[in-house]
């Protein structure tokens, strides 16, 4: 941030302008661009290989490193994963989720592992594609595309699960499972 202030402050004088209001004008602009356009959560080669293996505690290990590095989807998947309606004092709704699933045991983890690792495929896709604002950084559209996909190999509603309750557009419940998404971003590959 000092550098783009101090270019900002040069360009301003050699405009003809003061130095500080350059300066201050590169600053905003800088925490602007930051605030509107996150940095990249690409996933790392730990969340990689623990996507590889078919366990609990590899979907928990997962997404808690999702979580921690910023991926907005992660904190309703932990909340799903834990069978929780919280994570860390936030609205999960997981255990909701779970229900609405009729899914338990096994059957519950293989489509926790399958979606675990469509949400690798796509947002490496996304980041590759340098798709919407931010690369590799979903946006709700993508989300729930990856979730019919997965939902439907696996013989359940989209209507109850994976971002579209009850039929309801995901651009109308995303505030609930995808705040800070991505607000643009369409794709999520073949």
């Amino acid at each position: 941030m000092a550098a783009h202030s101090v270019i900002g402050g040069v360009a301003s004088e050699l405009g003809g302008g003061k130095f500080i209001n350059g300066a201050v004008t590169a600053t905003y602009g800088y925490i602007y661009n930051a605030l509107a356009h996150p940095e990249p959560i690409p996933i790392s080669d730990e969340e990689r290989a623990l996507a590889k293996l078919k366990t609990h505690e590899a979907r928990q290990k997962f997404w808690t490193s999702r979580y921690d590095r910023g991926d907005p989807i992660a904190r309703v998947a932990l909340g799903i994963v834990n069978d929780s309606l919280f994570v860390k004092g936030e609205w999960a709704g997981g255990w909701i989720g779970n229900r609405m699933t009729g899914l338990s045991g096994e059957k519950l983890n293989a489509l926790g592992v399958d979606l675990m690792r469509e949400h690798v495929r796509v947002v490496d896709y996304d980041f590759l594609q340098n798709a919407g604002n931010t690369p590799a950084l979903l946006s709700a559209n993508q989300v729930t595309k990856y979730h019919y996909k997965v939902l439907s190999a696996h013989d359940l509603s989209t209507r109850r699960f994976g971002g579209t309750p009850l039929g309801v557009p995901p651009s109308m419940t995303s505030f609930m499972w995808c705040d800070g998404c991505d607000p643009t971003g369409e794709g999520i590959g073949p």
